[in-house]
């Protein structure tokens, strides 16, 4: 059954990975220490799970596997220190930095101070806006 299932998202990389250890939603949520409804949201893409989520996730799924996109890699990397360096190294404030970026300040600062994630689609916007991401991945 799983053979035939996708593996262009996130969510179907896990689902196929939970259904090949024959685990239910349940059973894969008791184990990761998960609510089911956040395996069920990230299941079917409705849901980004953050980073604390994808190292829950990653007791039990291979996370080379689950997490082999850019955005996923970006998240588990330490992209709080990846964005002040581009911001010191640019000599910005936060708030200079949140213009360039286009986005609230207030959304900025919570990203620097650990305390929102980023978005897949706020990913995508720094992609576009900064060349810093895959320099630091890579």
């Amino acid at each position: 059954m799983y053979h035939t299932l996708g593996e262009n998202t996130l969510g179907k990389r896990l689902k196929k990975a939970r259904l090949k250890l024959r685990l239910s939603q349940e059973q894969l949520a008791k184990n990761c220490g998960l609510s089911t409804g956040a395996i069920t949201g990230y299941e079917y893409d409705l849901i980004n799970p953050s980073k604390d989520a994808l190292i829950k996730l990653g007791r039990v799924i291979d996370l080379d596997y689950l997490c082999c996109d850019e955005y996923s890699k970006f998240i588990l990397s330490n992209y709080i220190s990846i964005l002040k360096k581009w911001r010191k190294d640019n000599g910005l404030s936060m708030r200079k930095a949140a213009k360039i970026l286009e986005i609230p300040p207030s959304t900025y600062i919570s990203w620097e101070k650990g305390v929102y994630g980023i978005s897949r689609k706020s990913y995508y916007k720094l992609m576009r806006k900064i060349n810093i991401i895959e320099k630091s991945l890579g």
